[in-house]
């Protein structure tokens, strides 16, 4: 069987006119990934059919127009190993990102990678909380702040309760101080 896969492809690559190492922004031997989501490399590529072959994971081989495949790229605001938070509130870590913004990531408690792109960055600091911030929430409970991402998801712990709490509002959790003007903690 993987003998017939394998003249099936070097008859499809032999057959190819123009073999070239690039089209456009595709280039063999990179990371592509295609309308469907799918992951693969790029093996060969025909400039005069602008056609990529590709392979993914399982060994499928496919071919496609170049207009449906785009490539890796660096990505400074979602570099590999950025933890994020999803359009869902789980929260993952980037493996992989391509140019025409999709992003693949492993959701915490995911055995798999998934592809998403709206995907939100983990901050430092959202204007004066900060990880470890001591806040009081709505329903006037106290906290601490853990987590937070660049679209306001932030995740806090309230004293006395043992999994966090994650308000997509920051500005419901009040800055907790032992002194306010003339007043303070006795």
């Amino acid at each position: 069987m993987k003998f017939k896969v394998i003249l099936a492809l070097a008859a499809s690559i032999s057959s190819f006119h123009a073999m070239a190492d690039c089209l456009g922004d595709i280039c063999t031997g990179e990371k592509v990934i295609n309308s469907y989501n799918e992951v693969s490399t790029v093996l060969a590529i025909d400039s005069t059919e602008n056609k990529v072959v590709t392979k993914n994971s399982s060994g499928t081989l496919r071919s496609f127009s170049s207009s449906e495949l785009s490539d890796e790229v660096s990505s400074s605001t979602l570099p590999s190993g950025k933890i994020v938070i999803d359009e869902y509130n789980i929260i993952g870590t980037v493996n992989t990102v391509f140019r025409n913004g999709k992003v693949v990531y492993r959701r915490n408690g995911y055995s798999s990678d998934t592809v998403g792109s709206n995907l939100s960055p983990e901050i430092k600091e959202n204007g004066s909380l900060r990880g470890g911030t001591r806040i009081i929430d709505e329903y006037n409970i106290r906290g601490e702040v853990g987590r937070m991402f660049q679209n306001g998801a932030t995740f806090y712990r309230r004293d006395g309760y043992s999994s966090d709490t994650m308000t997509a509002n920051p500005r419901n959790l009040i800055l907790r101080t032992d002194r306010h003007g003339d007043l303070s903690r006795q």
